[in-house]
């Protein structure tokens, strides 16, 4: 099989500008742009990796960011590894607004829970697991036990 070379792109800019001794490293970021909040995974002081509508980008940190609080995150280490991990297992899902979106991704790497409070606290959240994503979760988790 061979690897797209947009896949190729991401994965060596992500490996050029990761670094794992940064303790901006491993974080959990939002911000709130186009009428609701963005999130991001900080891979180094300066910058993020991401999926959002355009798929996954490694760029740098965006304006206006904080931190989320209040979130047990796992370590930096697990955090950057899981991130290539969850590329390569949903480089080809869809972004959906309710389904999948940037949340359930940057929770699911960081926290290792799949949820996205923004529409869990939604009146549509029935449609979707109340804003849970079980099958990211299960793809996720049993992908990283076998790789650690």
């Amino acid at each position: 099989m061979q690897i797209k070379p947009e896949t190729d792109r991401i994965i060596l800019t992500f490996k050029a500008c990761v670094d794992y001794q940064s303790s901006n490293a491993g974080k959990l970021i939002h911000n709130y742009w186009n009428a609701s909040w963005h999130y991001y995974i900080t891979i180094s002081d300066t910058h993020v990796f991401n999926f959002g509508g355009n798929g996954f980008a490694v760029f740098p940190i965006p304006s206006n960011t904080k931190q989320v609080t209040q979130v047990k995150l796992l370590n930096k280490k697990e955090v950057l590894d899981r991130c290539l991990i969850a590329f390569q297992l949903f480089k080809d899902w869809h972004y959906g607004l309710l389904g999948w979106n940037c949340e359930h991704f940057a929770r699911l790497v960081t926290t290792s829970e799949a949820v996205s409070y923004q529409v869990k606290e939604s009146p549509l959240a029935w449609l979707n697991h109340n804003g849970y994503h079980p099958l990211a979760m299960k793809i996720m988790n049993e992908a990283y036990l076998s790789y650690s």
